[in-house]
């Protein structure tokens, strides 16, 4: 259509809607529903038969039995909805004759009670709700009503009218019972015709029109049908309510076969919102109106109530075009099956318990009911927790463990920052409802770093917004924006957009988002430190006043340990131990070569001391160096005895330690870099300073560890000891010392001896 055709068709269907709605309004309003059900027997007095629950008639007492003498003054079997409907509806007044021979005249008049509520109220909501969605659907298509739109509208306007006509048509008003059968027949037609042209819009077909055009029969036949007067009229509603059971299920069918067939994620979505939305406001009057009248002629609940579900539809697609952002339907389903899951098997339990324990006495009744309710609600809980325990997967319509765990072993894999984003747009579209994903960078006084794209500057101002903290998540209309890591005062963001309208998030997908966001965030912080640090190796350049940072000779100084320890046991392990056996094969041979050679046993002696002595002696000394068992075996202060034992024994000078006010650090990385230190100014006296006499001594004044070591060797230039060049290099102390966050006093000058005194 046109723009100009558009215009007629909306005006010209909203005129005849509001015109049916005022004439059904005005015909309820002006004749109350009476509810009474009689006999149409020309040779037999008119006697009531049914009195339906709540309605006027009960109200004013009619019962079952009762014999209808007039009906507005006149004879009723001259009054046409007796014969034809079996009802006594739009009357004034009748006068009934009582089981027990008595008279009464019953006047009726308009009252405003439930079934008015039901009758024009609500009706009149889903109404309201009705012209808005029609005008929301006219408005937007500005180029003229394609033909999905107009079905759609015709569909909504037919749903409503259908639910309104049903007060006048149970009055008997002859226009709006023709008119009932019509609209109501034709809402599930309207749908299918709807969801047909649609999806051909978008050229895709799910089935043949006839498939739709085919069923309008079943509307005719049971119009063609009410013209019949020898059917009984509860034949004839068993009919009609029979006929939209079979319309219903088949336009279920349809749907259920299409979603098979539609892959793309947005269509899909819209179905099952179509679907939901319809299956619940229409489902509960199938179950307990349609199926119970249609095979038996009793219901279980009274129709009026039950179509009032029928405000869900209406208000579902009003909600769409009004909220940015709708809750997610896969789990709305999912919790639906769930608590379905849960609900059905104790309903059913105290169904039969109630049935069981009815009994006389009202008081007693109560207590066993309150009692078995109350068992029934515990083991229910305890039901409930055990389920949960094994479908812990039950409501959600993917698996996030699974997920995660797929990310996670993919992010082995990246090597660069890159891979890593590239890794996490493709776990989210697959997981998500999303199709496109943009990569922004902002500062944390909200500055955009990165271009963006045409697509996502109406999302500018949220995008500022998302730099509070990793895992921040702000949705907007078609998607959502995530914070997803933070490096060098800038955060990484990632706008995550669909072709649709997309749902809330979950509580699920908001705690699945989320750890996605730490994990990338650990991911990329730890990829750039060591690009940070590869590009701090290349571009360090040593001087003689230039020093390694703190953490690099903290890593420095523990690889280097880890060195010594692994050298230590290679040396421990193999040298050493071939070195042994090779000095037990050695003093067997000396034995046997002495005996039958002419051989002098002091040589073969200084052979075996040489051995003993000096070969094996050293590999022990050095496996200790690179690795003292004593110090990690028995502490700090066992370590430093033995050293000074053994720089003893291999030097010539005299070390006086001591460690009586000693306290030992809790931290063995301490105690090792205060070994080290020692072991670095005894092994600098050995080599440089030519000292004979060493004071050395360990203590704790408060909280401070002081190490004071002095000796009587040439000394040095205090400007000098750092030197690389220089004899006196102690470099590696001062940088350990550093390391400790200590302080190192040096007090030498040439031929005066050396003395440090260092502060931990």
């Amino acid at each position: 259509m046109n723009i100009k055709q558009s215009r007629v068709f909306f005006t010209i269907a909203v005129t005849v809607f509001l015109f049916i709605i005022a004439y059904n309004t005005v015909f309820i309003t002006l004749n109350p529903y009476i509810g009474a059900r009689v006999t149409n027997d020309p040779n037999e007095p008119v006697k009531v038969i049914e009195i339906e629950p709540g309605s006027i008639a009960d109200s004013a007492g009619i019962d079952p039995g009762d014999i209808i003498l007039t009906v507005d003054g006149e004879d009723p079997h001259n009054y046409d909805l007796v014969n034809r409907y079996e009802r006594i509806e739009q009357v004034q007044s009748i006068t009934v004759q009582k089981s027990n021979g008595k008279i009464e005249e019953f006047n009726f008049e308009f009252t405003f009670d439930l079934q008015t509520v039901f009758e024009i109220i609500v009706p009149s909501i889903v109404a309201t709700l009705v012209l808005y969605a029609c005008f929301h659907i006219y408005k937007t298509n500005e180029k003229g009503l394609k033909r999905p739109s107009i079905y759609l509208i015709i569909f909504l306007l037919d749903l409503s009218v259908a639910y309104f006509s049903g007060g006048g048509a149970t009055r008997g008003n002859l226009f709006l019972r023709y008119f009932n059968i019509v609209t109501f027949l034709s809402v599930p037609i309207l749908f299918l015709q709807f969801i047909y042209h649609y999806f051909l819009d978008i050229g895709k077909v799910w089935f043949s029109k006839w498939f739709y055009k085919l069923v309008y029969l079943i509307v005719i036949l049971n119009v063609f049908m009410e013209q019949i007067q020898f059917i009984n009229i509860t034949v004839l509603k068993s009919i009609n309510l029979f006929s939209f059971l079979v319309l219903y299920l088949y336009v279920i069918f349809l749907m259920i076969l299409g979603l098979k067939r539609i892959q793309y994620r947005a269509q899909k979505y819209l179905i099952k919102v179509l679907l939901l939305s319809n299956g619940i406001a229409i489902t509960p009057f199938i179950i307990f109106y349609v199926i119970p009248y249609a095979l038996f002629q009793v219901h279980i609940f009274p129709p009026i109530i039950l179509a009032g579900f029928l405000i869900i539809i209406p208000t579902t697609l009003v909600y769409q075009f009004l909220a940015d952002k709708i809750h997610d339907i896969d789990f709305v389903i999912g919790r639906l099956r769930y608590y379905f899951l849960i609900g059905l098997i104790p309903a059913l339990i105290s169904i039969s318990i109630v049935a069981l324990t009815k009994g006389e006495n009202p008081s007693l009744y109560s207590i066993r009911l309150f009692v078995f309710l109350l068992i029934i609600y515990i083991i229910t809980f305890y039901y409930k927790e055990i389920l949960d325990s094994r479908l812990n997967r039950f409501s959600e319509k993917k698996n996030y463990q699974q997920s995660i765990f797929l990310y996670t072993e993919n992010l082995r894999k990246a090597n660069n920052i890159g891979q890593v984003m590239d890794e996490l747009k493709k776990t989210i579209i697959d997981i998500t409802l999303v199709s496109d994903i943009y990569h922004v960078e902002i500062g944390k006084d909200s500055d955009i770093l990165s271009e963006l794209d045409l697509d996502i500057v109406e999302y500018e101002e949220e995008i500022k917004k998302c730099n509070k903290a990793i895992g921040q998540i702000i949705e907007v209309n078609r998607g959502f924006i995530i914070n997803v890591g933070e490096a060098d005062k800038n955060f990484y963001l990632l706008v995550c957009t669909s072709k649709i309208n997309t749902p809330i998030l979950t509580r699920d997908e908001l705690s699945y988002l989320k750890t996605l966001a730490y994990y990338t965030h650990v991911t990329l912080e730890n990829f750039l430190k060591i690009e940070n640090l590869m590009l701090y190796l290349e571009n360090l350049e040593h001087s003689k006043e230039e020093s390694n940072p703190i953490w690099l000779n903290r890593v420095l100084y523990k690889l280097e340990e880890k060195q010594r320890s692994e050298v230590a046991k290679d040396l421990h392990d193999s040298v050493l131990q071939d070195l042994l056996s090779f000095q037990k094969n050695f003093e067997r041979a000396s034995e046997w070569y002495l005996t039958s050679n002419d051989v002098s046993a002091d040589d073969i002696n200084k052979m075996m001391n040489h051995i003993t002595k000096m070969i094996i002696k050293t590999t022990r000394e050095t496996c200790y160096e690179l690795r003292p068992n004593v110090l990690y075996d028995l502490g700090l202060k066992k370590g430093l005895e033995k050293l000074i034992y053994q720089h003893e024994d291999n030097h010539q000078m005299t070390v006086n330690l001591n460690i009586n006010n000693l306290k030992e650090p809790e931290d063995l990385d301490v105690q090792l870099n205060i070994y080290r230190i020692v072991q670095e100014l005894l092994n600098n006296a050995a080599k440089h300073s030519e000292a004979s006499h060493i004071n050395l001594i360990l203590v704790n004044i408060k909280d401070v560890l002081v190490i004071h070591y002095e000796d009587n060797g040439v000394g040095a230039g205090v400007d000098t000891v750092f030197s690389k060049e220089s004899s006196m290099g102690l470099s590696g102390i001062r940088e350990r010392v550093t390391l400790l966050n200590g302080t190192m006093k040096i007090d030498t000058n040439p031929g005066d001896g050396f003395k440090v005194i260092i502060e931990i």
